[in-house]
């Protein structure tokens, strides 16, 4: 039996008129060498009928990383410390932290803000030898420096798909089925008149449009048209709009995407659940409200998993075809949303 002779990157550096190691380097597509003269080397590899051998690239990873430990060892949490939205950002860290510890891996937050360009914070990262970094959650006002970084010089994946198209592989929580989950759970708690205090972004998000689909199936398979009510798209601080959306339609339940609802029915005197039940798309840790977790913990530790396989495959710069790993939502109890025989009775 005759076994077909496997190319090597000794044949395509000949071929080439290069050396092995820039080959290697171009296949595994590293930015040390220049984007046209990858692209031709890579061309030229698949023309040949070159392929990969598993473990000759695992033995060669482990070279590689005996000669340089430093580079690709420390990964780079981005974050904004100086603006309001780091108090959202903050508290993936953790579980990032503790997976990467896991790994074998360093994470430091790094923060945006103490650079004037994105293009000055790569040239830190990439100088640290820090080639793979984790976006937090990114309002639209704040994507300027990130769309500015070197993208060809990292390996990057982003914590949401959130407002803005940030063009790389994304981790996240399936917000779809979050708030289908939430909606089920209500209705076989015993509640048909059923509010959603969705709000409203401007801009709009990605996931604010998930959650307003899901919202309108889930009223549309789960409520008879006489009893359905109204979703409330107002602004986050509408406080007034709010309780005269509540006056107006007197709801059993609501359903919320911001726990400060709660807070609002609590301050006007509502008595929860005995009043009016509450559960939430996004429950926070120490409250005693029922609904969808977040993760944050597992997204950070699928975010340092995504990142450093990614690396292990040398894929470098914005990804050809985008990908997006969901998280299905886990459900956590709470005393606000008491089956509606219980609440009543109480």
């Amino acid at each position: 039996m005759n076994f077909p002779v496997r190319v090597t990157h000794q044949d395509i550096a000949s071929k080439f008129g290069c050396d092995k190691s820039t080959v290697s380097l171009a296949l595994r597509d590293n930015p040390r060498i220049p984007l046209q003269t990858r692209i031709q080397i890579q061309e030229l590899a698949e023309k040949m009928g070159y392929r990969p051998d598993p473990a000759l690239a695992m033995l060669a990873r482990q070279r590689w990383a005996k000669h340089d430990p430093e580079v690709g060892s420390t990964l780079a949490f981005i974050v904004n410390r100086k603006r309001p939205f780091y108090s959202v950002q903050a508290p993936y860290v953790r579980g990032a932290m503790e997976r990467a510890l896991e790994r074998g891996y360093q994470l430091i937050e790094f923060d945006l803000d103490e650079y004037p360009s994105g293009h000055a914070a790569s040239k830190v990262l990439y100088s640290r030898g820090i080639r793979g970094l984790i976006l937090a959650c990114i309002p639209p006002d704040e994507l300027a420096p990130i769309v500015a970084l070197d993208w060809d010089k990292f390996t990057v994946v982003s914590l949401s798909h959130g407002w803005g198209h940030v063009p790389v592989h994304a981790v996240g929580v399936n917000y779809f089925e979050s708030t289908r989950m939430v909606w089920r759970e209500v209705v076989a708690r015993g509640y048909q008149r059923i509010g959603t205090a969705l709000f409203q972004e401007s801009p709009t998000s990605i996931v604010d449009a998930e959650r307003m689909g899901a919202c309108y199936i889930a009223q549309r398979d789960l409520i008879p048209p006489e009893l359905r009510i109204p979703v409330l798209l107002c602004d986050f601080q509408n406080k007034g709009a709010f309780f005269h959306w509540l006056e107006q339609h007197r709801p059993e339940a609501i359903i919320s995407r911001w726990a400060g609802v709660y807070d609002w029915l609590v301050e006007e005197g509502y008595k929860i659940p005995r009043d009016i039940a509450f559960a939430s798309f996004r429950i926070e840790e120490g409250r005693p409200i029922a609904g969808a977790s977040i993760m944050v913990d597992h997204i950070g530790r699928a975010a340092v998993d995504t990142v450093i396989a990614q690396m292990h495959e040398n894929r470098w710069g914005i990804p050809a075809i985008r990908q997006t790993l969901q998280l299905e939502p886990v459900w956590v109890d709470g005393t606000t949303l008491p089956h509606r025989k219980a609440a009543v009775a109480k």
